[in-house]
């Protein structure tokens, strides 16, 4: 019954989170491939403004990877991000009467 439990904690990972990950590395090869070795550092330090927006953009694609999960872990409704998913919470609704 351990192994069950363990694999409790695994990710969903579908089709959008995987292209987010594709458009991120595919990124992050060609600038590498065309600038050479030490880009990164180098754009730093010249441009912190540019670099900065850069890393604010990063997180942003990576939120809708990050947030759901923890989200669910936390008993939070996540049928905004992941409707189709079998472990997405949804909102529970107070009627009056």
């Amino acid at each position: 019954t351990a192994f069950y439990r363990s694999t409790e904690i695994m990710p969903h990972v579908d089709g959008h989170e995987l292209g987010i990950l594709a458009t991120i590395t595919g990124m992050y090869s060609v600038t590498a491939g065309t600038l050479g070795k030490g880009w990164l550092k180098g754009f730093i330090h010249r441009q912190p403004v540019a670099a900065f927006s850069v890393a604010i953009g990063t997180v942003g694609m990576l939120m809708p990877i990050i947030i759901p999960p923890i989200r669910r872990k936390m008993g939070l409704p996540t049928n905004q991000y992941e409707a189709g998913h079998p472990g997405a919470v949804y909102p529970k609704y107070v009627t009056s009467r």
